[in-house]
């Protein structure tokens, strides 16, 4: 039996369109239209969830897809056959590069809703074939991303874990939530990230989990197992809970003790059920009482941000936490309404046409738009302006990546990435980072774009059918 390959490489993402994207590209082009010039905004209309901020990503794949578009001829020749695109068409795409200009926020930046996170100029039938691409390839970066950064919040300042390969949807998605999580300061456990890219030099982290302690006679002798291994990485964990948490650690306490004789330790303690508030509490005082002050207690147990915040008012005795399913599935609401709207057609005459959408709920701005940040003099953010590309009014956060189809920014390395999340992080006001209540913060439209949105609904709400 051939075996017929089903889950497609990087390199097929042009393939992955939906017909009609296809098909009115293909009508575009060969009337004439699509050679047009033309915006695209991509925005996300609301706040998902019980966020005050959102944290962009996927600009780099964005940005990595773009410049390397092609289609095969194989594949064109199918949509041929289809009778998808027309002979003109088909010829265009064999030969397809992209040409256009993009504009993006750095990848890692705080934005809100309605905000232009993406802006595309190119002609109308290209422009139109990257839809359903630019609508995914930011979000589910960017749902994990401003899901991820709340435990960051919620910890105080605290380590934390969250990049887990287990329970991720689809393998694709376990080394990107690697370098998400990289990104907002987790630690990193998987050795692929390290090889992958180049940043994995640190020891990593090694936890001693319930399958290897059931795996024994008992505890003592699975700890005694694991303790001449432990030296060789950064953080080292025993769960003490496999049985019952108060035996447990009365297990692990006497080959620590044993260990530190001989001047080793198993490192830290860890708990994955009950009451995690109360037990961690219990843990503590052990501990302490044995003379293991220094030992610290790492957390799972299917934590999130709201579970972290609520053990930290509750005087949880936790030094590490590892929330993974909750946060890299993205629990509470694992939906962004992204979209990729017409803003602007520029004709072969030069001719500007602004176009907007009027549904109620569903608007979309006109023109080649920038949003401007205001900071105030304590260093806070204070509210954001969208507005004409060519207006001044305030911090542009917009910036290019391509022009006519050609890279001209050196795309930032993670550390850098990383470094410029913290400082995004610093921005904001501490009702924003409270990640239990929802607090407001302004996005506002100029004036000056204003005055075109209105001239154009007005002018749309008055066409009547004759």
């Amino acid at each position: 039996m051939k075996y017929v390959k089903q889950i497609p490489t990087y390199n097929e993402i042009p393939y992955l369109d939906y017909a009609q994207i296809f098909v009115a590209s293909s009508i575009m082009y060969s009337t004439g239209k699509g050679k047009e010039t033309a915006t695209f905004d991509l925005t996300v209309r609301e706040m998902p969830g019980n966020r005050n901020f959102l944290l962009l990503g996927g600009i780099e794949e964005m940005i990595n897809a773009l410049i390397n578009w092609k289609y095969e001829e194989r594949f064109v020749n199918y949509l041929l056959s289809e009778k998808i695109i027309s002979q003109k068409f088909a010829e265009y795409l064999k030969n397809f590069k992209f040409k256009g200009d993009v504009y993006a926020m750095p990848e890692g930046t705080v934005f809100f809703p309605s905000e232009p996170v993406i802006r595309i100029t190119t002609s109308l039938s290209d422009a139109n074939l990257l839809t359903a691409f630019l609508v995914d390839v930011i979000s589910y970066p960017t749902l994990f991303l401003s899901k991820a950064v709340r435990v960051k919040l919620a910890t105080n300042g605290k380590p934390f874990f969250l990049a887990g390969a287990m329970r991720a949807f689809g393998f694709e998605n376990i080394v990107k939530i690697q370098r998400f999580s990289y990104l907002i300061g987790s630690i990193i456990a998987m050795p692929y990230f390290g090889y992958k890219f180049g940043v994995g030099k640190r020891k990593p982290a090694i936890g001693f989990y319930h399958a290897l302690i059931k795996s024994f006679e008992n505890e003592q002798s699975a700890y005694r197992h694991f303790l001449p291994h432990t030296a060789n990485f950064g953080i080292s964990t025993s769960m003490v809970d496999t049985y019952n948490y108060k035996t447990g650690i009365e297990n692990w306490i006497r080959v620590e003790k044993e260990a530190r004789m001989q001047g080793k330790t198993l490192g830290l303690v860890s708990i994955d059920s009950g009451n995690v508030l109360e037990i961690s509490k219990f843990l503590r005082k052990k501990l302490d009482d044995a003379g293991l002050k220094d030992v610290g207690i790492t957390a799972y147990s299917n934590l999130d941000e709201f579970k972290i915040a609520n053990l930290e008012k509750g005087g949880a005795k936790i030094n590490v936490y590892c929330p993974v399913t909750e946060i890299i599935t993205v629990s509470d609401r694992p939906a962004l309404e992204a979209v990729y709207k017409l803003a602007e057609i520029i004709d072969k005459n030069g001719k500007i046409t602004y176009t907007a959408k009027f549904s109620e709920g569903k608007t979309s701005l006109p023109g080649r738009k920038q949003v401007f940040r205001k900071i105030s003099k304590n260093g806070k953010v204070i509210g954001d302006i969208i507005g004409l590309e060519d207006e001044k009014l305030g911090i542009p956060l917009l910036i290019q990546y391509i022009k006519k189809g050609k890279l001209i920014r050196r795309l930032p390395t993670l550390d850098q990435i990383k470094d410029y999340v913290n400082k995004e992080l610093s921005y904001l006001p501490n009702n924003l980072k409270n990640v239990e209540k929802q607090h407001a913060y302004s996005v506002s439209v100029s004036k000056k774009l204003d005055n075109i949105f209105e001239t154009l609904r007005k002018k749309h709400v008055k066409q009547t059918v004759s």
